[in-house]
């Protein structure tokens, strides 16, 4: 784990002339534990399927920070069948796609905008509604290439 007051940076070596991104804690809180919906790290088991992100806890209205700078190229509704929760994509430097659900997306923050590691891209959501006994959280999704990748590797977990 990387210390919560340090930006992690992996190896700047970049044959495209691209540092790889800078990576911040979207909540600056640690990734949930285990609640009566399931577990909130990486690779835990969701019945047939794994959870694919990290879910960094929030309270409900917090403010919620872009992971890592680049362009929002996606803000969008993670459910059909319910349009209240929302989502925030930001594609990043190397390949890099950082999707942070369950956040409302904030004044100004529009599909390209360019965002910087650690500026408000919104607030968080109240999950209660939709799961009991869940622990709010802001769920956050990293690919690069199209492969998912354990956000707790890079975003650093106070």
């Amino acid at each position: 784990m990387h210390p919560s007051s340090e930006v992690y940076h992996e190896d700047a070596s970049d044959p495209v002339g691209e540092a790889d991104p800078e990576w911040v804690n979207p909540t600056d809180r640690a990734i949930r534990g285990c609640d009566d919906q399931g577990c909130g790290h990486f690779g835990a088991p969701r019945g047939i399927r794994t959870h694919r992100g990290a879910d960094y806890t929030a309270d409900s209205g917090q403010n919620v920070v872009a992971a890592a700078r680049g362009t929002v190229t996606r803000i969008g509704y993670p459910y059909a069948d319910d349009l209240s929760y929302r989502y925030v994509e930001i594609q990043g430097a190397n390949g890099y796609t950082v999707r942070e659900l369950y956040v409302s997306p904030a004044e100004g923050i529009a599909v390209g905008s360019q965002v910087s590691a650690g500026q408000a891209i919104g607030t968080a959501q109240n999950l209660t509604t939709r799961y009991t006994g869940i622990t709010n959280h802001v769920h956050v999704e990293i690919r690069r290439n199209g492969n998912y990748i354990n956000p707790a590797m890079l975003i650093p977990n106070p």
